[in-house]
Order: C-alpha cells, then structure tokens, then sequence
C-alpha cells in the first residue's frame, strides 16, 4: 500500500504543472529554478517540493467509505534580491504562480481536494542581499 501511496503522484503532478506556469520561465530563460526535493544548491530564486511529507492513510477494504488519505507536502518559495521590497514583491508573483499551479487540472487529477492551513516566511541576509522563503504546507486529500 505505501509504495502506492498518492504522495508520490502528487509531488510529481505538481512539478509538472509548476513547470507550465509561465512565471517561473521569465522571457524563456527559465531564471526561476524549479526542484523536487531539497536543493543541493538554493538558486536566487527557487521554487521546490520539500522532500519531507507527513500524513494519514486510512483504507477500508467494505463499507460504504472509499479508502482516504490525507497528506502534507511543504512548497518552498525561495527569493534572494537587493531589498526587501523587491524580494516581496517576487515572492508574492511566484506564490500565485504556485497557487495557480496548484489548481490546475494536472493537479487536481491526482489531489481532488487541498487547502494550505498556515503560512510561514522566514527573512535573512547573505551580508549583501535580503532573502525570503516562504513555506507554504499544502494540506492534501485524496480518495
């Protein structure tokens, strides 16, 4: 049952419509890095699946209930600019592009049902830039 868990589909479902979100492929160059998994290196913007997950699964082999489960998968969105202003500012398009992503048919084909419960964006510096990644946990449900 693990090894056929929706997890897996998803993470991949949502990869791939990530990848047609024309924000993340500014004027062709593909500037914005996309990744499943933890980056070996953060790129000045970033976009990726954390390979972490966390879940339920419940199966019923009668009844009237369909076998469920309920999963969290976190998506990192990474921006490194000169200011803060402009870091929010890309990290606000690149959410909505992965909001966008995340309601699209590709996904919605493997997860019918999610919602992201809470939020987290965390700010730092490299000495000479201001960097934000905002965590957002997707709360999946699939049947």
């Amino acid at each position: 049952m693990i090894e056929q868990l929706n997890l897996w589909a998803a993470q991949d479902a949502l990869l791939d419509a990530l990848k047609d979100q024309a924000a993340f492929d500014v004027d062709g160059a593909g500037e914005v890095a996309l990744g499943l998994g933890f980056p070996a290196e953060i790129q000045p913007e970033h976009v990726w699946i954390g390979g972490e997950a966390e879940g339920d699964l419940e199966a019923e082999l009668t009844g009237p209930r369909p076998s469920a489960e309920i999963f969290r998968m976190p998506l990192f969105i990474f921006v490194q600019a000169a200011d803060y202003e402009e870091a929010r500012s890309r990290v606000k398009t690149l959410a909505a592009a992965c909001e966008s992503a995340l309601e699209t048919a590709t996904f919605a084909a493997v997860v019918p049902s999610w919602r992201i419960p809470r939020y987290r964006l965390d700010a730092g510096t490299d000495g000479s830039n201001i960097q934000l990644c905002l965590e957002l946990p997707v709360e999946c449900r699939c049947w």
